[in-house]
């Protein structure tokens, strides 16, 4: 991912999980940099993308520092599959390297 910003909006986190999950139920799971975890609902993608995504909205993230994102996927079977976790730094606006 490229550089990305605390408080920004106009951000949408897409992750590949490699498998149709329509018919089912599709998270994206999240630590922030203070250890909390949970999860947002992700939108899935067409079923030969094998993606979901998630479109942040205002105060979703609400810390700079590293966060991890992995998907979660609930199949029409009750089946579970988690993703491969990602980390993603976001700064602060302003933030010069």
């Amino acid at each position: 991912m490229a550089v990305a910003f605390k408080d920004q909006t106009a951000l949408t986190l897409t992750l590949t999980i490699g498998q149709d999950v329509s018919g089912g139920v599709a998270l994206i799971k999240y630590q922030s940099p203070d250890g909390v975890t949970g999860s947002w609902a992700a939108t899935t993608g067409a079923s030969t993308e094998y993606q979901i995504s998630k479109a942040l909205s205002t105060g979703q993230i609400d810390q700079d520092g590293t966060w991890v994102f992995w998907s979660y996927a609930t199949f029409a079977d009750g089946t579970v599959a988690p993703g491969e976790p990602v980390a993603q730094a976001f700064k602060v606006e302003g933030y010069t390297p």
